[in-house]
C-alpha cells in the first residue's frame, strides 16, 4: 500500500528501504552528484548581497563611532547646546 504519508517508506516509496533523499536531492544518493554551477545573474545577486551587506556593516559603525565622538565633544550630554 502506498502511502506517503507513513515514515516508514524510504523515498523510493517502497516499505522499510531505508533510502533518504541526500542533500542534491537524489533518492538513495551519497552527496556525489551535487552540481552547484551558478548562472551570471545568481554570481551577480550574490556579489550585490554581501557588498551590501559590507556597505550596510561599515556605515553603521562609523555612525556609532561618530556618535560616541559627538558624545565626547559635549562632555557627555546626550543632547546638542
Amino acid at each position: 500500500m502506498d502511502n506517503p504519508g507513513c515514515f516508514c517508506l524510504g523515498c523510493d516509496l517502497k516499505p522499510f528501504s531505508g533510502k533518504l533523499l541526500d542533500s542534491c536531492g537524489v533518492c538513495g544518493g551519497d552527496n556525489s552528484t551535487c552540481n552547484f554551477n551558478f548562472t551570471a545573474q545568481q554570481r551577480v545577486g550574490i556579489a550585490l548581497a554581501l557588498s551590501g551587506n559590507c556597505v550596510i556593516s561599515i556605515s553603521l559603525n562609523v555612525q556609532k563611532y561618530t556618535h560616541n565622538l559627538n558624545l565626547i565633544a559635549s562632555n557627555g550630554s546626550s543632547h546638542a547646546p
